[in-house]
């Protein structure tokens, strides 16, 4: 997937804004980090609530120099035998089988099966499993939890095509018929919509510099006539690389992990209403110590709201965000850092859960790994990291005070060194859970476990 692209934040009706991205939930203040974060890339990653025996990935590549390795962790008390199956623009390819040990985690290389193509993926297990796909382009790295789930309408707040910036759209359809997708694309002068046919087992790529032209920020909602999944990929010039999975809905409420405002990282907050109606919104950063700074929102309609997480909650602060609307709102949280040159952007939450899993990497000098926790409720919870690694499991508990947060560097206080196959966070309170990953350099695929 030769797009590469950055990402433009504008505001209809205010401004518009060329936004920098980075990462949620990253602290180094007051020690030696093993990776210099502030020059590294990376990615956020989402937690999920529930392990599926199905994942979807719409996006991946194998052609020049990019590389898309699929790891498949098995959170259960059984072996999971997983069917990995590659949907391209010509149809479906059937891909490896792989046997993933109870507590472990087994990583394919896509290229081992596809070579020099364009290919979206399908994981079917015989158990709970969760799925991660890391595309890496030279030294730039994204890693992204699938969608467990297909919907037949998708959000995207964010998009450009300007100025060495490049967006496209990624559109999996792993149905027994072809589909017809509407694409809604928004832009600072108004709307226009184009429909697309993805037939049975395939994905379909859109560069919206052609489908929208140059120089547009853009939001895109898509409805299809069946289940599809869809992942926006934005790349620029300058080397960030964001692949997000589209957001199944609107919303009145959404929630985002704790990120950092610390010098050389730069947070920003999209709101973006598609509705027929003004909808009044406020938005709360909960800090680290539990207080929380309140900024009230009117977006109008069909607009998108850009705001500077720094300039709202304050500069070095930790913080996760609630955003209340009286109207159903689409959020996205993009994030970058080493001087804009890497980033990545990921979907609001729309519900808290007493359980996470965030998938993990081999850790060590050339990677740490971060999950960062996040309390809304009026109430501290007490939050327990079990990290399931090559090193046998490891666990630490961790106090969040009510409507705070807490971001825990995992090699420095559950291993140093190895592989972390995932962390499950739990809780007798709801709670948000995601992950960060930062690398020294491009990752390599870690060895399959011991049988």
């Amino acid at each position: 997937m030769k797009t590469r692209a950055l990402l433009l934040i504008g505001v209809f009706l205010l401004v518009v804004a060329l936004l920098p991205i980075g990462t949620s939930g990253v602290l180094l203040a007051g020690r030696e980090a093993a990776v210099n974060v502030a020059s590294s890339t990376g990615s956020m990653i989402s937690g999920t609530d529930a392990p599926s025996k199905n994942w979807y990935f719409a996006a991946g590549s194998t052609t020049g120099t990019t590389t898309t390795f699929i790891t498949v962790a098995n959170t259960g008390s059984q072996q999971a035998t997983v069917d990995i199956t590659y949907c391209t623009s010509a149809g479906q390819v059937a891909g490896p089988t792989l046997t993933v040990g109870a507590g472990t985690s087994s990583t394919v290389n896509v290229a081992d099966s596809m070579p020099d193509q364009d290919a979206g993926a399908i994981i079917n297990s015989s158990q709970p499993v969760i799925a991660k796909r890391t595309i890496s382009e030279e030294t730039d790295v994204e890693s992204n939890l699938g969608a467990s789930s297909l919907s037949e309408t998708l959000y995207f707040a964010d998009g450009v095509t300007d100025g060495g910036f490049h967006t496209s759209l990624a559109l999996l359809n792993p149905g027994g018929a072809q589909v017809t997708v509407t694409a809604e694309y928004g832009t600072q002068e108004g709307s226009s919509s184009k429909n697309y046919n993805v037939p049975s087992g395939s994905m379909k790529l859109l560069d919206l510099s052609t489908e929208v032209g140059v120089n547009w920020g853009v939001t895109t909602k898509l409805e299809s006539t069946g289940p599809i999944a869809a992942e926006r990929i934005i790349t620029s010039d300058s080397g960030v690389f964001s692949v997000t999975q589209g957001l199944a809905s609107d919303s009145k409420k959404w929630y985002f992990p704790p990120v950092t405002t610390q010098t050389g990282f730069d947070q920003w907050l999209v709101v973006w209403n598609d509705g027929d109606s003004d909808a009044n919104t406020t938005i709360s950063y909960c800090m680290e110590d539990g207080s929380v700074v309140v900024h009230d929102l009117t977006c109008a309609s069909k607009s998108r709201y850009t705001l500077s997480v720094a300039n709202q909650a304050g500069a070095d602060k930790k913080c996760s965000i609630l955003v209340e609307s009286d109207d159903p709102v689409v959020c996205e949280l993009p994030s970058y850092w080493n001087n804009r040159q890497a980033g990545s952007i990921s979907g609001g939450s729309t519900q808290l859960a007493k359980e996470f899993y965030v998938p993990g990497d081999t850790v060590g000098s050339d990677c740490e790994e971060w999950i960062c926790l996040a309390n809304f409720g009026s109430s501290a919870a007490d939050i327990s990291l079990s990290a399931a690694t090559s090193e046998g499991t490891k666990t630490r508990s961790y106090s969040v005070p009510r409507t705070g947060c807490k971001i825990v560097n995992v090699n420095q206080d559950l291993l140093s060194s190895g592989e972390v196959y995932y962390v499950k966070a739990t809780s007798s309170s709801d709670f948000l859970a995601s992950g960060a990953l930062f690398y020294g350099e491009a990752p390599t695929p870690p060895p399959p476990p011991p049988p």
